[in-house]
């Protein structure tokens, strides 16, 4: 802890996410550790409440190094490696629903995934959904941890992260980024959305669907305006037909060409097998 708090005073962060896989599996041997059994009878509770009890303590004491470090200024901005509401219980020790909001700030799913964007899209849908809230989760994504993937498939993931609730993300490790074409990718997905920026963090995140279930669907709506994300992950047939949450349609622009799309509601639109639609929608 006081290494935590001389960190903190040192570099003065805005962020602080622990990367701490201290645990293991070590807590299997708990039924067998005589000062385990003992804080277990003490407690009165079952051996699993009394673990993510001690979990809880160590987020706790760990806030505390960090409120010391930060000598009275703003806190930073607190969260934990592969701690989130979707997998709440982690290593028999960490239960995300006893550390967060009192002592972490942010939920941090690990999703080193080789580049699969249907998970990444379920991970970020299922915690916006269990938390109810815009802004909470910020995953950890990779360019290669795990298995390394096509470039391309990062955008795919930057943009199922935000524009399904997340309030942004960050990566593990950046060794992993050994060619020009991951950045590119990077570079092309936030690009594509900046202009747009103030529907995904103002907006509210729908939960759109279409005539064809097997094409994943994600949507921010803010007023007269949303984003609209579709997926063919699973290499099925590319036409589908969605219902729009407006009336009427004014304009709608394919944001990978810059072209126009016929404004019609429904939308009638293909997407490719392996590839994304994303478009910009304005209503009247």
């Amino acid at each position: 802890m006081d290494d935590v708090a001389r960190c903190v005073e040192l570099t003065q962060p805005d962020f602080v996410y622990y990367d701490i896989e201290c645990w293991s599996k070590g807590a299997k041997e708990a039924q067998s550790c005589t000062r385990c059994l003992e804080g277990q009878k003490k407690s009165g509770k079952s051996m699993t409440e009394y673990l993510t009890d001690c979990g809880a303590e160590h987020f706790r004491d760990l806030k505390a190094a960090v409120k010391r470090g930060s000598k009275g200024g703003k806190m930073p901005e607190i969260g934990s490696y592969n701690h989130h509401m979707k997998r709440p219980v982690h290593h028999m020790v960490v239960d995300f629903r006893k550390a967060y909001p009192k002592y972490l700030d942010v939920a941090q799913p690990s999703l080193y995934v080789a580049g699969r964007a249907l998970d990444v899209h379920k991970s970020i849908r299922g915690n916006y959904k269990l938390l109810n809230k815009k802004k909470v989760t910020l995953p950890w994504l990779t360019a290669g941890c795990y298995g390394e993937f096509a470039p391309y498939k990062l955008e795919q993931m930057i943009l199922e992260t935000l524009l399904n609730g997340a309030k942004g993300f960050t990566y593990y490790c950046f060794s992993n980024f050994d060619n020009p074409l991951e950045y590119y990718y990077q570079a092309k997905a936030l690009k594509q959305i900046a202009p747009y920026e103030n529907i995904i963090t103002d907006g509210e995140v729908l939960e759109p669907t279409g005539s064809n279930k097997l094409l994943t669907y994600s949507g921010v709506k803010k007023g007269n305006e949303m984003l609209l994300l579709i997926g063919n992950y699973q290499g099925e047939k590319p036409a589908t037909t969605i219902k729009l949450p407006f009336k009427s349609i004014r304009q709608i622009k394919d944001l990978q060409s810059g072209k126009a799309v016929i404004a019609q509601n429904p939308l009638k639109i293909t997407v490719p097998s392996g590839k994304i639609r994303l478009l910009y929608i304005n209503s009247k």
